[in-house]
């Protein structure tokens, strides 16, 4: 199946670069961050890079699909549709960027792939058959759940490498966050000193200038959009319920889209995340319709590439201050500390832009 799984990668590249940007599938082998000790390697990671033109400034976009190959015996998966709260709709593939908080990337917030938009998100049960036919109870081994979190183990590299020390010494030298609380008066709801940027807008552009030279930022901007994918040839059902639990219809479909809670997300990527969600999000796809997945997330990545084409080259440009002065704006208002997750706290950070 591994071997398979790359050969759809490898013709899903060849038809569909062009040869104006990067687009190549290998194995990766990587540390894990959760055990330092222990190397990893991801059975595929398809790539896209390409390089926007913002006026005069270069921005690139890099798509990544890790993909973990699963097969078991006997096991069909069945996932369960979440379809009621707020919160299946907040849930989204990771975005991150150091630019995450500025005017620049908030555009990006409301896109979906596909596959959320018609399958949504699931909850998801392995039971075991044993002649193809009968089921014979839960399969109890936690496939899925541990394919995402090795998958989040890889997401959750830091790609950037960014010195997070010089940003907040940068907003510190330049009295910013004091600027801003200054400027805030009695009149303001507290939720609106949470987000600065109307403010940074009145900041002068050389403000921007002197921040970018005092962290030593590169004028390579970077935005990373991950589709992550578990590939199985195991059977996959849509199991739909009726208001009293009792099952309605069981559907095969060609994917699921499987949400968990892992430990260390999204605390660990909390700067750079544009969305904020404690659901680690994976697609689950039959291995017949990987190629239908990959078209999902390069469609996910290409309509994000064209919104940040359209961006006014000014936005760029402001986009480092605007991040790092949000980012110290709710991480003193809102948290304490960002190394403790809560999940409660998204409600407080991401709620009020709906």
């Amino acid at each position: 199946m591994e071997e398979r799984a790359s050969a759809i990668c490898e013709t899903f590249s060849r038809d569909n670069c062009d040869g104006s940007f990067y687009m190549y599938a290998q194995p990766v082998i990587y540390q894990s961050s959760s055990e330092p000790t222990a190397f990893r390697e991801l059975d595929q990671c398809l790539r896209v890079v390409k390089m926007l033109h913002v006026g005069q400034r270069t921005v690139e976009a890099l798509l990544e699909i890790p993909i973990e190959c699963k097969h078991r015996d006997g096991v069909r998966i069945f996932g369960f549709r979440q379809s009621r709260g707020v919160k299946w709709d907040l849930s989204s593939f990771p975005i991150l960027a150091p630019l995450s908080g500025s005017r620049f990337t908030e555009d990006l917030l409301p896109i979906k792939p596909s596959v959320k938009s018609t399958y949504g998100i699931s909850t998801v049960a392995l039971l075991k058959f044993s002649d193809g036919m009968t089921p014979q109870g839960k399969y109890e081994e936690q496939l899925i759940e541990k394919a995402i979190k090795g998958l989040y183990d890889f997401i959750m590299l830091d790609a950037f490498g960014w010195d997070r020390e010089l940003l907040d010494a940068a907003v510190k030298g330049m009295s910013l966050i004091e600027q801003f609380r200054a400027s805030l008066g009695v009149s303001l709801h507290p939720v609106q000193r949470l987000f600065p940027n109307k403010w940074t807008e009145t900041l002068p552009l050389e403000a921007a200038s002197e921040f970018r030279d005092r962290c030593g930022m590169p004028n390579l901007d970077t935005i990373r959009f991950v589709f992550p994918i578990v590939c199985t040839d195991s059977d996959l059902f849509n199991v739909s319920c009726r208001a009293d639990g009792s099952v309605s219809k069981i559907e095969e479909v060609p994917f699921i889209l499987a949400a968990t809670r892992l430990m260390n997300w999204p605390a660990k990527c909390w700067r750079f995340l544009l969305r904020r969600r404690p659901e680690a999000l994976a697609t689950v796809a039959n291995i017949n319709h990987l190629g239908e997945a990959l078209a999902s997330a390069l469609e996910w990545y290409d309509e994000g590439c064209s919104r940040l084409e359209g961006k006014d080259e000014e936005l760029i440009a402001r986009a480092p201050l605007e991040a790092s002065v949000s980012f110290a704006a709710r991480s003193v208002g809102v948290l304490s500390s960002l190394d403790n997750y809560r999940s409660d706290h998204d409600i407080q950070v991401q709620l009020p832009f709906g």
